[in-house]
């Protein structure tokens, strides 16, 4: 796709006009970011399958902040509202840096499936505790198109395509969650108002929280 509009720049003399060339850019770089994102996604998944991932103690804030600012940037066309809820300014959970690619998932999905003119994402992070286990709980709620109750645990399946229109998005949440049992952790999905999917979605991660001392 890229490759494509390099050629159109080169050969379309509208291109001379600022904003074309602005906007031209920007799909551009979008084409470019969501590229290196499909290939390095590869490459992590098979670094999974093969357990070859190390767990340390991960700072989560710095992760989805990164994980925003990739999104904001895949999408430059796009008005997109996310909002963060947080009572805690330091959070550390058992994880790593492909920590990133789940709230990529998570919000790339958010917007993909989503039929507004602006894509709202409500992240909303707060404490739980599960079998005596602490963690952290990130629920990302969302204005889509939601999930319908006979799909909510297929979705997580490796392999999974229909969800609207033929399209898939099984390898980003097979993906992710095999991310998430590598921390110990759990994702699953609710309708964001109860009882009427249609209002969107609420994907609910659990990510086990790692004490420290501020």
């Amino acid at each position: 796709m890229s490759f494509y509009l390099l050629d159109r720049a080169r050969k379309d003399q509208d291109i001379m006009d600022p904003e074309k060339s602005e906007s031209l850019s920007k799909t551009i770089n979008s084409q470019i970011i969501k590229g290196k994102s499909l290939i390095s996604n590869i490459r992590k998944l098979a670094e999974i399958d093969k357990e070859e991932v190390d767990i340390k103690p991960t700072s989560l804030l710095e992760y989805l902040s990164n994980a925003i600012k990739f999104v904001r940037e895949s999408n430059p066309h796009l008005q997109i509202e996310i909002k963060v809820e947080s009572a805690e300014q330091q959070i550390i959970v058992d994880a790593n840096e492909i920590l990133a690619d789940v709230f990529e998932n998570i919000l790339v999905n958010a917007i993909k499936y989503n039929d507004n003119p602006v894509p709202e994402i409500t992240i909303k992070i707060s404490k739980a505790e599960l079998k005596d286990e602490n963690y952290v709980k990130l629920e990302f709620m969302d204005n889509g198109i939601g999930v319908q109750d006979a799909k909510k645990e297929g979705i997580f399946l490796e392999g999974y395509i229909e969800l609207k229109g033929g399209k898939g998005m099984g390898i980003g949440l097979s993906l992710i969650t095999k991310i998430i049992k590598l921390y110990n952790g759990k994702i699953w999905v609710e309708d964001r108002v109860k009882g009427d999917y249609s209002k969107g979605s609420n994907f609910i991660v659990l990510i086990p929280e790692v004490k420290y001392n501020s």
